[in-house]
């Protein structure tokens, strides 16, 4: 099923929600659309159980936004076909990240397996090594100054950690997670256990950038996000409800500030524009009055993923991070949109 909240929505991003119970009513598979207690019912050919579900392709390139140019980690895909049925070049229009020796401490062994913490360990050294970066700094500046905070040298250090995760494990991000709906709890020991069985993962492989590493839905995205910042030192982050079908991450500032800042996190695009990123306005996270830090683990610092996997997740952060938001957010597109997610 698929919600319109207003009819400026169509022809724009149409988000994949599950069906509440007066949607599954008016539905009916008919393929119809309907006017029903104020809300834009448009019944695609999705089925409407409210099980985990997504569009038909031919109903997904009908609603689909026109696929921008992708990074390197699109090579490959020769071209996706935009709605208006154009081809989109995308190795053409690739912009490769220069290729970089990783910074001290981001390199993990060749062993067969990785411990869950050396991963957090790689991302922490990624971090660090950000630090004297230019152009992040001057997005850091930038982004402050939108958000009406005062910088700190605390700020600076967990801004640099949140974003670097944000862009990693968001829905079509650089560790290649797919939004999708599953029903399942908000948490995200999912996300590990698929990761935990890709044995087979090979980065080498023809394809494998096109292949989501994990799917998930938008709460156990933002669960995900919320246990690596807090390993990485980052505080006060939990989670947000703005519809009663949907979560996203939030970031609240205290620290130095007049008064407490709370940043949204969106960790897909469900109901937002395809523009939306870190400390998007697209959700009022004041409207739920407490939201309480995420503290739960979800997976034991010990626990292990497939060597090539976690490799390919720090050469990918590493390549990429450094690119300006724009850029990042093109890429994200690009990529969600061959991965299918939001």
């Amino acid at each position: 099923m698929v919600i319109v909240r207003s009819m400026q929505d169509v022809g724009r991003r149409i988000a994949l929600v599950p069906a509440p119970p007066f949607a599954r009513a008016a539905c009916g598979g008919t393929g119809q659309a309907r006017l029903r207690t104020g809300v834009f019912v448009l019944c695609a050919a999705v089925a409407c159980d409210g099980g985990p579900q997504t569009a038909a392709p031919e109903a997904r390139a009908a609603i689909a936004p026109m696929p921008v140019a992708p990074p390197a980690a699109l090579e490959g895909v020769d071209a996706i076909v935009s709605p208006a049925g154009a081809p989109v070049d995308l190795e053409a229009a690739a912009d490769a990240a220069p290729s970089r020796a990783l910074p001290e401490g981001a390199r993990l062994s060749e062993a067969p397996h990785v411990r869950v913490a050396e991963l957090v360990a790689a991302l922490e050294a990624i971090a660090v090594a950000l630090d004297d970066a230019p152009a992040l700094r001057d997005e850091y500046a930038a982004w402050t100054a939108a958000h009406g905070l005062t910088p700190t040298d605390r700020l600076w250090r967990d801004w640099v950690r949140v974003r670097l995760v944000f862009e990693c494990v968001r829905d079509g991000g650089l560790w290649q997670l797919r939004w999708a709906i599953t029903n399942r709890a908000p948490r995200s020991d999912a996300i590990w256990d698929q990761w935990a069985a890709l044995d087979g993962f090979d980065p080498a492989s023809e394809g494998a950038a096109d292949v989501p590493t994990a799917t998930a839905e938008c709460d156990e995205l933002s669960a995900l996000f919320a246990v690596l910042v807090r390993r990485l030192g980052v505080q006060d982050v939990g989670l947000f409800w703005p519809e009663w079908n949907h979560v996203v991450a939030v970031w609240t500032i205290a620290d130095g500030q007049v008064a407490p800042v709370r940043v949204v996190v969106p960790t897909s695009q469900i109901f937002l524009d395809d523009d939306a990123s870190l400390g998007t306005t697209g959700f009022d996270p004041w409207r739920q009055k407490t939201i309480y830090e995420y503290r739960r683990r979800d997976v034991r610092d010990d626990a292990e993923l497939p060597g090539p996997l976690a490799r390919y997740f720090i050469a990918r952060a590493w390549a990429e991070i450094e690119r300006s938001q724009v850029d990042l957010q093109r890429a994200r597109n690009a990529r969600s949109a061959v991965l299918g997610g939001s």
